[in-house]
C-alpha cells in the first residue's frame, strides 16, 4: 500500500502506510525476538530458532538494523559457522542438526541454486556425467555480470558474461568430452570476432530464428569460446 500511494504521488496516504508498517514490524520484533545473551555465550533468534523463522523476519524487514550483522559474524547457534563445527558439509533442515532431521535440506539451497545459474552454466536433463551442458545466460535487469563454473568429472566447466549497454560478451569452457548447448536472444552474434559459423573450429551446429535472427542454439566442442552480440 506504501509503494502504491507513492506511485499516486499521495504523501499522506504514505505516511500513514510507512508508519503502520514500522508499528507492526516493531510488535512482531517485541512479540517473537529472543535474546539468550548471557556472560559467556550469546544466542539470538526468532521464536523457534529455525532457519525458516529467522529468514522470514528478515524477509519481512522486522528485523533493527544492528542486528543482521551480528548474526553474520556470529559463530553460536543460529548461524551456519555452527553446522559447519558440528560437522556439517551440506545444509541442514535446522541449524543445530538433531535426530529426525534432514542433513540435506535442499529448500534452503535454491537461492545458491539459482545465483549459480545465471551465469547460464547447468548440466543438461538428459546428461550423464555432464557430457552434455547448457550455457543459457539469466540477463537480469538490474545485473551487470555473472560467472560460475563447476568441476565436472572431465574438467572445469565455466560460464562468464557481461553486458554494457545492449552489448553482451559470454565467454564459457566446456570440458574434454563434453558438448555444449549455448542459448542466446541477441542479435549479430559472434565467436571470437566472427560471425558465428558451422565453418569455424569447435562450432558443431548453429540454428537461429529465421524471421528476427534473435534466437539462437550454438553447439559447440570441448573448449574456450568467446562470444559477443547485441541484445534485443
Amino acid at each position: 500500500m506504501k509503494q502504491i500511494s507513492l506511485w499516486l504521488s499521495n504523501s499522506e496516504e504514505t505516511e500513514k502506510w510507512e508508519e503502520l508498517a514500522s508499528s507492526i514490524g516493531e510488535a512482531l520484533h517485541n512479540k517473537w525476538f529472543i535474546d539468550d545473551t548471557n556472560g559467556t555465550t550469546s544466542q539470538a533468534y526468532y521464536s523457534g530458532n529455525i532457519q525458516a523463522s529467522n529468514a522470514l523476519a528478515l524477509d519481512l524487514g522486522v528485523v533493527p538494523e544492528k542486528i543482521p550483522g551480528l548474526g553474520i559474524s556470529s559463530s553460536g547457534l543460529a548461524s551456519y559457522s555452527y553446522s559447519i563445527e558440528l560437522g556439517a558439509t551440506s545444509l541442514w533442515e535446522f541449524l543445530n542438526g538433531g535426530r529426525g532431521s534432514s542433513y540435506n535440506h535442499f529448500m534452503m539451497g535454491a537461492p545458491g541454486i539459482w545465483i549459480q545459474r545465471l551465469s547460464g552454466l547447468d548440466t543438461a536433463a538428459d546428461a550423464v556425467r555432464w557430457n552434455l551442458i547448457n550455457y543459457k545466460p539469466i540477463l537480469e535487469a538490474n545485473l551487470t555480470s555473472a560467472s560460475s563454473s563447476y568441476l565436472t568429472p572431465t574438467g572445469q566447466a565455466s560460464a562468464a558474461w557481461k553486458r554494457s549497454d545492449h552489448i553482451l560478451t559470454y565467454d564459457i569452457v566446456v570440458p574434454v568430452g563434453s558438448v555444449g548447448l549455448v542459448s542466446l536472444n541477441a542479435t549479430q552474434v559472434q565467436e571470437g570476432g566472427n560471425d558465428v559459423s558451422i565453418e569455424q573450429e569447435g562450432i558443431l551446429a548453429v540454428v537461429s530464428n529465421e524471421d528476427d535472427k534473435r534466437t539462437w542454439i550454438i553447439r559447440v566442442a570441448s573448449g574456450f569460446y568467446e562470444f559477443s552480440a547485441v541484445l534485443v
